[in-house]
């Protein structure tokens, strides 16, 4: 389901669904889940059926469930681009041309 094409309330929840179904998927119960996060399990029933709860507990019940690294990709850092981090070359040059570099090549003189 494209995220992007819902309502806020319809992220939320799919955001629950999705941790839900992500939760089941490890095994991991309500109850686990409650003690791995030290959220209550209230807060996790009502994240999960897309109720509104603090960034603060969804970021505790991210981490419990090893998640938290995906949120790098919610806000990614500016600062940091690939363009920075990546030596980029203009084009390819052969060792002929940087033997022709240091010469006194002139107009009609014959390579």
């Amino acid at each position: 389901m494209e995220i992007s094409a819902l309502s806020d309330a319809g992220i939320v929840k799919e955001i629950g669904n999705r941790i839900k179904n992500y939760r089941i998927s490890l095994n991991i119960t309500q109850e686990k889940l409650s003690s791995l996060s030290m959220v209550s399990v209230s807060t996790i029933v009502r994240l999960e059926r897309g109720e509104d709860v603090s960034f603060l507990k969804l970021i505790k019940i991210l981490e419990a469930l090893n998640l938290s690294d995906n949120l790098e990709a919610l806000i990614p850092d500016v600062t940091v681009q690939p363009i920075h981090v990546v030596d980029v070359r203009k084009r390819a040059t052969s060792s002929r041309y940087k033997q022709r570099k240091n010469t006194n090549w002139k107009w009609g003189d014959e390579l």
